[in-house]
């Protein structure tokens, strides 16, 4: 589940890759992908809930810093 905040280092995603029976390098691109749409709809939802479109990046900072503590 951490690796929608922060992305395994290459060591983890063999390691990973190897359990999953998936080469490092299709698992890398998967990862890579979910993370960029999770973002994506990330920030739809979060410009539903703030009055300024331009709060959405103050509001994907904090969930960010939320989601790290």
């Amino acid at each position: 589940a951490i690796y929608v905040v922060d992305p395994p280092d290459s060591g983890e995603f063999r390691t990973l890759a190897q359990n999953l029976d998936v080469p490092a390098n299709t698992l890398s691109v998967q990862v890579r992908r979910m993370r960029q749409r999770l973002l994506e709809l990330l920030r739809l939802e979060l410009a539903q809930t703030v009055s300024d479109p331009t709060d959405v990046d103050a509001e994907m900072q904090a969930l960010r810093a939320a989601l790290m503590a």
